[in-house]
């Protein structure tokens, strides 16, 4: 066991420490960190884009535009009446000879084709694995002839502890199980028709749940805010014959749509919903 963050009186903290606990914290992955302005990128002109200040995590290696700052990147020459994509990346390297690492930015360039260009590919690797170079990709340039036709950001941002614990405690704000209504809703006594029943505050939730009933047959049907579904089936079997109930929701109108689905006409059988429940508020 080798103390880290204490006094040793002697230079003891390697760049792999710092490196595997920034992974410990944030993931083996590459990301921006949520500081400063993010690595902004703002269009200079056709073959220039700067990017504002901001800290990045790559594979846990940190690098910085210091705060106030801005770094620009060349843009190379788009063609008349050709399309291309370009990676705007963070560069690892090691000197095999020294040791001596870096990180800078640097510019992929891709093939110009005359529509639906590909991004290029970009240095895959480890650094913990002693790879050199890894490249981070931070943005796609899309060019449209010769001018930069869009920046699009590609790497991940990280959040903060702080911002995914107010996140966590909304979401668990919103986590409730809400009866909508318990009024029984009952098929009409043929198939061939919706049965539709008006209830309130659907729209409200991610899900809505509905307790179905066909004859001897109960159950809970959670339907996605939005699903377009025709209908959801549930059946009943006895020894004689077979009934079929059909569920949906009228989301527009706040609806619920009960019937029956076969074509038949039966004394003492049902199809109906009991309860209706919302569950996590949108």
């Amino acid at each position: 066991m080798n103390i880290i963050t204490g006094y040793r009186g002697e230079a003891h903290i390697t760049a792999d420490q710092i490196r595997d606990q920034n992974q410990g914290c944030f993931g083996d992955g590459s990301y921006i960190l949520d500081v400063g302005s993010k690595l902004a990128a703002t269009v200079i002109s056709a073959t220039s884009i700067q990017l504002a200040d901001g800290i990045i995590c790559h594979q846990g290696c940190t690098a910085s535009i210091p705060y106030g700052t801005t770094e620009s990147v060349t843009i190379g020459n788009g063609s008349q009446g050709m399309q291309r994509i370009d990676l705007i990346v963070v560069r690892y390297t090691k000197d095999a000879g020294t040791g001596v690492e870096d990180m800078e930015l640097a510019v992929i360039q891709g093939t110009a084709a005359a529509s639906n260009p590909s991004a290029p590919s970009y240095n895959q690797g480890s650094i913990h694995a002693g790879d050199s170079p890894v490249d981070m990709p931070l943005f796609q340039v899309a060019l449209d002839g010769i001018s930069i036709d869009s920046v699009t950001l590609v790497a991940s941002v990280v959040k903060t502890q702080a911002e995914t614990d107010s996140n966590l405690s909304t979401l668990a704000g919103n986590i409730t199980v809400d009866v909508l209504s318990n009024t029984t809703m009952q098929a009409h006594s043929t198939s061939g028709t919706w049965a539709e029943y008006s209830v309130s505050n659907i729209k409200k939730y991610h899900f809505v749940g509905i307790t179905c009933s066909v004859d001897n047959i109960i159950q809970i049907i959670w339907i996605p805010y939005g699903d377009t579904s025709n209908w959801y089936i549930v059946e009943s079997w006895d020894s004689t014959h077979r009934i079929r109930g059909g569920f949906s929701i009228d989301w527009a109108n706040e609806k619920v749509k009960v019937r029956y689905l076969d074509a038949i006409t039966l004394t003492n059988t049902s199809v109906s919903v009991s309860r209706v429940y919302g569950a996590i508020k949108r």
